[in-house]
């Protein structure tokens, strides 16, 4: 029982990485695209824009329609789309089919990402619920310590196309892994599915003062966390002129401290509570990246300082999203899907735009994505205050 249960883990966490494997195994290549296609930053920061813009949609979908007819088969269908759009973006001949080509995977990826945390909520307990996530983190962490070194030796060595393959290849073992481990979930299978009800459904969740506090929160840190995916590449390489291999391997480091911290959340969930350790974790974030503005203000400054500052905030998404995820989803049993699509959404929508953003603000100002990683921490920080305690208002 507790090995089926490991393994169901395991491959929902493979499920959830399908994102970041996709952005990150692809990242090292940022430079190779802008010259092989003979275009410019922006344009390249559009393919990683227009995946966000397929998550974002596609996750509006996946929700409502596996809270009516269960988690399982559109899970699949997701990663048939999947593995369809990672063979159209290996062999686009131009950036603009890239992008478009992204979309299409997109919008099979979010499939994994909405539905596991839907499946998580049908299965577990609320109290387990914020150790389960950290979990998946564990298995999710490794697609962006390994990712960016893997694309980058992949990249010197046969170029970018050959990695889309490879997210071929894992869309179509998360397949299998799905057939054999994933059970058919969620007991209001059958509910009438109708785009009335499904805008009602997000209108409620929008005015559950609970879901939103931990949504609207955790949105601005994932437009952090996209800054500096998207920005990190030209940050490093471009700015302080890191090679491909090293830019991977600091990348990699980054991420092993959120595979770390998200291990040593699910201890501190158990003794103090999601809610307590996520208000804690956003306010030690916001003062370990106030340097960032320091930076930013000036232009320039040393790498090891923004490296530091940087380390941290990516380290505290191993609290803070396992915390976010129990929060928004802990009081949506009968609607966990909507809840799921939703939030990420939010989180999806604000990270198009940031990725489209971060190319533009770059040929302002080198530093565009340290202010952009400061300002969303601040953000996240005053409207969890602020909402929250409104929240805790309303139940008085």
């Amino acid at each position: 029982m507790e090995r089926d249960r490991r393994t169901l883990i395991l491959v929902l966490g493979c499920l959830a990485a399908m994102g970041p494997m996709s952005i990150d195994l692809y990242l090292p290549a940022f430079p190779l695209l802008e010259e092989e296609f003979a275009t410019n930053a922006a344009a390249v920061s559009h393919t990683m824009a227009s995946y966000f813009v397929g998550i974002a949609v596609g996750q509006m979908i996946y929700g409502p329609v596996s809270d009516s007819y269960g988690r399982r088969g559109p899970l699949l269908v997701g990663l048939v789309l999947y593995l369809a759009g990672s063979i159209l973006c290996a062999v686009s001949p131009t950036i603009e089919w890239l992008a478009l080509a992204r979309v299409v995977q997109a919008l099979g990826g979010c499939a994994g990402m909405v539905i596991c945390r839907a499946v998580v909520r049908d299965l577990f307990e609320p109290a387990q619920m914020a150790r389960v996530f950290s979990a998946l983190l564990l298995i999710m962490g490794i697609a962006p310590v390994l990712a960016p070194s893997v694309g980058a030796v992949i990249v010197e060595w046969q170029g970018w196309r050959p990695l889309f393959f490879m997210m071929g290849a894992y869309g179509f073992l998360c397949l299998l892994g799905t057939l054999w481990k994933v059970p058919p979930t969620h007991p209001e299978v059958g509910k009438p599915l109708s785009l009335t009800g499904s805008f009602r459904t997000f209108i409620e969740l929008l005015k559950h003062r609970g879901f939103l506090a931990y949504s609207l929160s955790s949105t601005f840190i994932r437009i952090g966390l996209f800054a500096y995916i998207t920005g990190s590449p030209f940050l490093y390489q471009s700015f302080f002129g890191m090679s491909p291999r090293l830019f991977g391997i600091v990348f990699g480091a980054n991420a092993a401290g959120f595979v770390l911290a998200s291990q040593i959340n699910s201890r501190l969930v158990g003794r103090y509570g999601h809610q307590r350790v996520y208000s804690r974790v956003l306010a030690i974030t916001l003062l370990a990246t106030l340097p960032l503005f320091v930076l930013g203000w000036l232009g320039e400054g040393p790498l090891a300082l923004a490296e530091a500052s940087i380390f941290c905030f990516v380290a505290s998404l191993g609290f803070s999203f396992p915390c976010a995820t129990t929060g928004a989803l802990e009081e949506q049993p009968g609607r966990a899907g909507s809840a799921s699509a939703l939030m990420g959404l939010m989180g999806s929508v604000a990270a198009a735009v940031t990725a489209s953003g971060v190319g533009y603000l770059q040929t302002l100002t080198p530093m565009a994505m340290p202010i952009l990683v400061a300002a969303s921490c601040l953000a996240a920080w005053l409207s969890f205050q602020m909402v929250y305690r409104k929240s805790q208002q309303a139940f008085c």
